[in-house]
């Protein structure tokens, strides 16, 4: 992960962070229409100006415990790769500045699939930054994604 601009959000109480420049736009929570077949975690689609996005509960996803959608609940739609998705998530913060020396890279594979890919510090919190390209890498992900697409 490289210095630049990151949108921050909350998952439970953990803060992390998306690099700006893959953040398409922010969706208040709205129904989100299921399908079969798919893993947990991939919710379903919404239409999105006549675009079908597939919808990521990216707090299933890190294995966090699920909560119910509350009035901070959102939609971070992002893109990677001309492939776009949406991510639901806690609650929306704010876009902050990180410098390379604000940034721990030496996080190792983990469990949560490489989705943590560094470790932002600032003075009050860290900010776990997830690298969006992992989003898209599970093979069922990819299906979705491009059918969707």
């Amino acid at each position: 992960m490289k210095a630049g601009q990151y949108l921050t959000f909350k998952i439970k109480q953990n803060v992390y962070g998306l690099e700006i420049r893959s953040v398409r736009e922010i969706k208040h929570m709205q129904p989100v229409s299921a399908l079969p077949d798919v893993p947990p975690y991939m919710v379903g689609v919404i239409n999105l100006r006549d675009h079908i996005i597939p919808i990521m509960d990216l707090r299933i996803r890190l294995g966090v415990e699920e909560t119910q959608f509350t009035k901070d609940t959102c939609i971070i739609v992002v893109e990677s790769d001309s492939r776009r998705m949406g991510l639901i998530v806690d609650s929306v913060n704010t876009v902050t500045d990180l410098t390379d020396s604000q940034i721990d890279s030496t996080l190792h594979e983990t469990e949560n699939g490489g989705f943590v890919r560094a470790i932002g510090k600032l003075e009050d919190a860290l900010v776990l930054l997830i690298d969006i390209k992992n989003c898209f890498v599970s093979e069922n992900d990819v299906v979705l994604v491009k059918e969707a697409a």
